[in-house]
């Protein structure tokens, strides 16, 4: 895609693409502070990022996290069962993974001051209380009618209805597949057999044992 002119172009559906292909661009552009998405681990962002910037890290449990993936996946074109899927996500063969390890990176740094660790399940059970907890970690205060409004905005169902955060143009819903898909917790329920179940939960337990995270990922 051609290099768009930052600043100039116009950012619209038909440019989408030019600017998703030159991201790196764009956002070294943008006026800070920023906000900026990544599904990176900490280990491959810049070493001192926890120094000089706010990051907000949100965990899921595994097995969520492998059926939302699994999903992503077909509407890319992956035409495998879950359970090969499941083994994939496993063996840490992809993007992004493997997951556990890159959960207990963050996890590790619960403390700093500068990273605040939220969980998909606590967003979830109480998003209110959560979206406060991040408002203040950012050191902001809302008021009622912001805070209505914001919790308006990323309800899932607004999310689906925005051609944008579910993007439309980007990945075109297909066979009844669309990027924003249920946002549910305890999903994998449906996908897992008791078998898969077990196996993960001990590959899981033996990984995160002793630092608590068991309570705030896997009680679901």
């Amino acid at each position: 895609q051609p290099r768009p002119e930052f600043g100039v172009t116009e950012k619209n559906e038909e440019n989408l693409r030019r600017f998703i292909s030159h991201s790196i661009e764009y956002v070294e552009t943008l006026e800070r502070p920023r906000i900026i998405k990544t599904h990176l681990p900490l280990e491959l962002l810049p070493e001192k990022l926890l120094d000089t910037c706010k990051v907000i890290y949100v965990a899921r449990n595994p097995k969520d996290a492998c059926v939302s993936w699994w999903h992503h996946c077909r509407l890319h074109g992956f035409s495998k069962d879950f359970e090969e899927m499941a083994r994939l996500y496993k063996e840490g063969v992809q993007t992004f993974a493997p997951i556990v390890p890159h959960i207990l990176e963050a996890w590790r740094q619960k403390d700093n001051p500068n990273l605040k660790f939220v969980t998909y399940e606590s967003l979830k059970k109480d998003l209110a209380g959560q979206v406060k907890q991040v408002a203040s970690f950012m050191g902001k205060t809302l008021s009622d009618e912001q805070m209505s409004t914001l919790l308006k905005a990323v309800d899932i169902e607004s999310f689906r209805k925005n051609k944008f955060v579910n993007k439309e143009a980007e990945l075109p819903p297909n066979n009844g597949l669309q990027f924003i898909r249920k946002g549910k917790i305890g999903d994998w329920k449906n996908h897992f057999t008791p078998d898969m179940s077990e196996d993960w939960d001990i590959w899981i337990g033996k990984q995160i044992n002793g630092t608590s995270l068991e309570h705030l990922i896997l009680n679901e």
